[in-house]
């Protein structure tokens, strides 16, 4: 007796991408001294449609602070992190083509566009809810502006106690 079997398999956009080793995790962590700040520069390429998909964000020791800011200026790029970034799909050898730097030289911020605080321990204890805050935006998928760069700042809110953060970006980028 023969059979037919007609199934269909139905994905989202991201999962396509993904599939077709087109999306990008970066990830980086540090402690930072009391009142310390990092900065960040991302670059999104004009070759292809850069979709960010969404961060995660957490802190602990301290109160820090995370701002986006679009279409910041700057004399230099600061230090390039390809190391940091990987395609989300491991039997696809191909690299992105947006770029990170740590540390660049600012002359301007740009225009704030994200804004988020993770609260860290209490030095006292009073009040601590634990030992670990998180923040992530439910503002996602956001289609980024080709050929532009965003500038990301983490801050130590603490001028008393460092604090540790661990940063990831997940994005995808579609070539038109």
């Amino acid at each position: 007796m023969a059979r037919n079997y007609y199934t269909e398999i139905s994905v989202d956009h991201p999962t396509v991408e993904l599939l077709d080793g087109l999306s990008f995790q970066f990830f980086d962590f540090k402690t930072l001294a009391t009142s310390g700040v990092q900065e960040y520069l991302v670059e999104v390429p004009s070759g292809v449609d850069t979709v960010f998909h969404g961060r995660s964000f957490s802190g602990r020791g301290a109160n820090l602070k995370y701002e986006v800011f679009s279409s910041p200026t700057f004399s230099s790029e600061g230090a390039a992190m390809p190391s940091r970034i990987s395609n989300r799909n491991g039997d696809f050898a191909g690299g992105n083509q947006a770029m990170i730097w740590q540390s660049p030289t600012l002359t301007t911020d740009g225009t704030l566009v994200d804004y988020d605080e993770v609260a860290g321990s209490s030095s006292t204890g009073a009040g601590n809810k634990g030992s670990t805050g998180s923040s992530a935006s439910q503002a996602f998928p956001i289609i980024m502006v080709k050929n532009s760069y965003m500038m990301v700042r983490i801050t130590n809110l603490s001028s008393t106690v460092p604090g540790n953060y661990v940063l990831k970006w997940y994005w995808s980028e579609v070539e038109k």
